[in-house]
């Protein structure tokens, strides 16, 4: 059975204010690869990905300390995780915070397939481990 997830690496741009999108329901970010193929931007402006906030505001306000803190590949990947059956997002997992889409608040687990569950648990995990290294430094 397939691990059902979308895995975006996100390029952070430090002209942009995140702070302006703080009381908006998700942000704009630039993804460099999905699913490790790399996006090509067309024109001169970047094309962007909402992802949920506060997840993603978070990611945005601190990319600089976490990049130090815990790595830059883990510092910029974000990890959408899907329905088995719909293939909507049930869990995205940032590098700080686990967002938990509506309508899958009280049983998001059971929307996952065994390899899939199995990877979050990993993927969290990997990152809890990551951060309390930091915290003990």
């Amino acid at each position: 059975m397939a691990k059902k997830k979308n895995t975006y690496s996100i390029k952070f741009k430090h002209l942009v204010n995140y702070r302006m999108f703080e009381l908006s329901d998700s942000t704009p970010l630039v993804v460099a690869k999905k699913n490790g193929t790399e996006i090509k931007q067309t024109g001169v402006w970047d094309v962007t990905t909402e992802f949920p906030n506060p997840g993603a505001i978070d990611m945005g306000l601190n990319f600089e300390p976490l990049k130090n803190q815990i790595g830059e590949k883990m510092a910029t990947t974000i990890i959408e995780y899907l329905d088995k059956e719909t293939n909507r997002p049930v869990v995205t997992v940032f590098p700080t915070y686990l967002y938990i889409h509506n309508g899958y608040d009280n049983n998001f687990h059971t929307h996952l397939n065994h390899a899939t569950r199995k990877d979050l648990q990993y993927q969290i995990t990997m990152r809890r481990n990551a951060l309390a290294q930091c915290s003990q430094r």
